[in-house]
C-alpha cells in the first residue's frame, strides 16, 4: 500500500536548507544552496554527455527525463538537469531534484514526485519573503522569486497548507534572515548582485593527465569544465 505525502517533512526539509545555506534573497540563490549541500554537484546534460562521450541521441535513450535526475554514485551524487530548458524550468527542476535528494527518496514515485514538488516551492517560494514583500498574485511570485506560472500558483493555492506544516522556529529563523537582508539592502550595504562565489563545479579537485611524452602531471578540471562553471554562475545568480 502507497504512503500518503509527508508534505510536513518536505515542507521543513526546506526551510532548514534555507537557513543552513544562508541564501535568504528575493530570487533564492540555487548554486549557493547546492554547494552548502556536501557531495553534491550541478551538471548540464550536454556536459554530462561531453564527460561520458555520448551523442544526443545517445543521451535521449540513456536519461528517462527530458526534465532532470539524480544520480547516486556511493555518498555523491548529481543532480543533472536540462540547460535547453527556459530558466523557470531549470530552476524548478533543480530545486525538485535536491528535494528527492534531502528527502532521501530511493524511487519516483507518485508521493515522492508530490514531497518534491512541496519541497521546491517551499525552497524557491518562501512563505516569509512572499509576506514580508505583500506578494499575494502569480504575476507577483513570477517576477520576483523566477518561477514559473504554474508554480506561481501552485504555491499560492498551497500556501495555506504549507504555513500549517513549517514549524515555527524555522519560519521565524527564514523570516529574520530575511528581515535583515532587507535592512542591508535599503541601507546600502549589499545589493541582489553579490560578489561571485565559488562555483559549486570548479572545486579544485585534480585529476592526472598524461602528456604527449608520455609523463603524468597534476592538472584541474578540464577547460570545458571551467567554462561550464561561469556559465553556471550568469544563470544561476541575478538577472534571470
Amino acid at each position: 500500500m502507497n504512503r500518503k505525502p509527508d508534505y510536513r517533512l518536505a515542507t521543513n526539509a526546506a526551510y532548514q536548507l534555507l537557513i543552513r545555506s544562508e541564501s535568504i534573497t528575493r530570487r533564492i540563490d540555487l548554486l549557493q544552496i547546492a554547494a552548502s549541500i556536501p557531495n553534491i554537484t550541478l551538471i548540464n546534460y550536454d556536459c554530462f554527455a561531453r564527460r561520458f562521450c555520448l551523442s544526443a541521441e545517445e543521451l535521449e535513450e540513456v536519461l528517462p527525463s527530458e526534465y532532470g535526475l539524480t544520480i547516486r554514485r556511493g555518498k555523491r551524487a548529481f543532480v543533472l538537469y536540462n540547460h535547453h530548458k527556459d530558466i523557470c524550468t531549470i530552476r524548478f527542476t533543480i530545486a525538485h531534484e535536491l528535494g528527492h535528494y534531502i528527502l532521501l527518496h530511493d524511487e519516483d514515485t507518485p508521493q515522492t514526485d508530490k514531497e518534491a514538488n512541496c519541497f521546491a516551492r517551499n525552497l524557491l517560494c518562501p512563505i516569509p519573503l512572499a509576506k514580508q514583500l505583500h506578494l499575494s498574485t502569480a504575476d507577483g511570485y513570477v517576477k520576483v522569486f523566477g518561477v514559473s506560472g504554474p508554480m506561481a500558483q501552485a504555491s499560492l493555492e498551497n500556501r495555506a497548507s504549507d504555513e500549517y506544516y513549517v514549524q515555527k522556529e524555522l519560519y521565524i529563523q527564514v523570516d529574520e534572515l530575511f528581515h535583515l537582508y532587507l535592512f542591508e539592502q535599503e541601507n546600502g550595504q549589499l545589493t541582489d548582485k553579490q560578489p561571485p562565489r565559488k562555483p559549486v563545479l570548479s572545486k579544485q579537485e585534480t585529476r592526472r593527465t598524461r602528456k604527449t611524452d608520455g609523463s603524468r602531471t597534476e592538472n584541474t578540471l578540464d577547460e570545458w569544465e571551467r567554462a561550464f562553471a561561469k556559465a553556471e554562475q550568469r544563470w544561476l545568480y541575478g538577472g534571470i
